[in-house]
């Protein structure tokens, strides 16, 4: 809206005060941002982009999840099927990973 009326006033702070009366908001801060993130959005102004951000929290999310995953890997104890018997084993011994095949034998 700020960009709609900017030509209409002689600086970009008297659009964002009007725009500010028109729309009843008390803080000046609220449309400045506005005017901001859109100039970073259309290439106007450095910045981090709402898209680069929107990526940049999935990625967060994802990391968190897979340290999440990594943690309890690392902790667990994961059951093995040897002979028919069921045995406790760290999933981290030199034998196997999570007993996948036949135990091998020193």
């Amino acid at each position: 809206m700020v960009a709609e009326v900017r030509d209409d006033y002689p600086t970009e702070s008297a659009a964002i005060n009007a725009v500010m009366a028109k729309l009843g908001i008390g803080s000046r801060e609220t449309p400045r941002k506005w005017v901001r993130q859109d100039q970073i959005d259309s290439g106007a102004r450095p910045g981090t982009t709402r898209e680069e951000f929107g990526q940049i929290k999935a990625m967060k999310k994802e990391i968190a999840e897979l340290k999440r995953a990594n943690e309890i890997l690392k902790a667990g104890e994961f059951l093995r099927v040897n002979d028919g018997l069921a045995e406790a084993v760290s999933p981290f011994q030199p034998d196997g990973w999570l007993g996948c095949g036949p135990r091998r034998r020193a």
